[in-house]
C-alpha cells in the first residue's frame, strides 16, 4: 500500500470528523433543547477520539533507528497555537453580535479561563499532550518492551488524572488537564499503531477482530449516552470503557474508510478527503458562520 493512499484514507477520516465537529456545533448552538438526544451524544464521543487518534500516529517518527522522535516544537506552535490565538479572539469579539445561544463563557477571560476556550480547546490539548509525548518518548527510548511501554505509558496517564484531582478546578479549567487526561490514551493508541503498523493493520482486516471491536464500540457506546441507567458502574469503570470507546470507533474507522477507498472511491469520498486536508482551517473558522 503506498503512502499516498495512506494519507488519503486518513484525509477522509479527518473530513468525517470535522464534519461531525461542525454538525455537533450547529445542534449546539443553533438549536435548542436537542443537545441531551442520543445523535448529538454519539457524535460528541466520536469526533475528537479520531482527531487525537490520527495525530498519535502522524506524531509517531523514527529516524535511524531513534524512536519515539520528540516533535518539532516551533512547527507545533506556528501551526496549533498562533492560529488559535488569532481567530479564538476575534471570535470572542464576533460572538455577541452572532445571535448565536450557546452555554460558552463570554469575554476574552472565557476564552482564557474556561475549560472549554469558547470552542478552541482541542489545539491547545494538542500541544499539551504533543509536550507530555516528549516526555514519554525520552522515557520509552530507553526499553523496546512493548509491555513496559505501554505499562510506562499507563503511569503517565495515572499521573495526569491525579494532577487533575490535586489542583484546584480553576486552575484545571484554565490548564485544560481534563481535556489532556481524556484523549491522551487514545492519542498514544494512534503513536502504537504507527510503530506497530503492519500488526495493527493486520487486526484491522481481521473479520474477527473487527466484529470484537464492533461488539464493544456498540456496548460502550450505549454505556456512554445513557450512563444513568449503569449506577453500579464507578469513575474508574467508566473512564476506561470510554476508552475501549475510543479505540474501538479508531479501528472501526479505519477498517471501514480503507474499504471503500479500495472498492468505491466516489465522489463523497473525495469531498471528506478535501474535507479533511482542510480540517484544521475550518475547526478555526466554522464558528464564525454557523449563523
Amino acid at each position: 500500500m503506498t503512502t499516498t493512499s495512506r494519507l488519503q484514507y486518513f484525509d477522509v477520516i479527518k473530513g468525517i470528523a470535522i464534519f461531525l465537529v461542525v454538525m455537533g456545533h450547529v445542534i449546539t448552538m443553533c438549536i435548542r433543547d436537542i443537545d441531551q438526544t442520543f445523535l448529538f451524544k454519539i457524535i460528541g464521543q466520536i469526533h475528537m477520539p479520531l482527531f487525537f487518534f490520527i495525530s498519535g500516529y502522524f506524531t509517531y517518527k523514527s529516524v535511524d533507528n531513534h524512536t519515539f522522535k520528540t516533535p518539532d516544537f516551533k512547527q507545533k506552535f506556528i501551526q496549533l497555537i498562533l492560529p488559535v490565538l488569532v481567530t479564538g479572539s476575534l471570535w470572542v469579539l464576533y460572538f455577541p453580535h452572532s445571535g448565536l445561544q450557546s452555554p460558552l463563557q463570554p469575554g476574552l477571560a472565557g476564552f482564557w479561563t474556561d475549560l472549554w476556550k469558547n470552542g478552541y480547546w482541542f489545539t491547545l490539548c494538542l500541544f499539551q499532550i504533543l509536550a507530555i509525548y516528549a516526555l514519554t518518548g525520552y522515557i520509552l527510548r530507553k526499553t523496546k518492551n512493548i509491555f513496559i511501554q505501554i505499562a510506562a505509558t499507563t503511569l503517565i496517564w495515572i499521573a495526569i488524572g491525579a494532577f487533575t484531582i490535586l489542583i484546584p478546578q480553576v486552575y484545571n479549567n484554565i490548564l485544560g488537564v481534563s481535556w489532556i487526561y481524556n484523549y491522551y490514551p487514545i492519542f498514544m493508541f494512534g503513536v502504537f499503531a504507527k510503530k506497530h503498523q503492519t500488526t495493527f493493520e493486520q487486526m484491522t482486516t481481521s473479520n474477527r477482530f473487527m466484529t470484537i471491536s464492533l461488539a464493544i464500540a456498540a456496548l460502550t457506546g450505549y454505556y456512554l449516552c445513557y450512563s444513568w441507567e449503569f449506577p453500579y458502574i464507578n469513575s474508574i469503570l467508566s473512564v476506561l470503557l470510554k476508552i475501549l470507546f475510543q479505540i474501538s470507533i479508531a479501528t472501526i474507522a479505519l477498517n471501514c474508510v480503507k474499504s471503500w477507498e479500495q472498492y468505491n472511491p466516489n465522489k463523497i469520498f473525495h469531498i471528506f478527503a478535501h474535507l479533511g486536508q482542510n480540517s484544521l482551517s475550518i475547526y478555526l473558522l466554522h464558528y464564525f458562520f454557523l449563523f
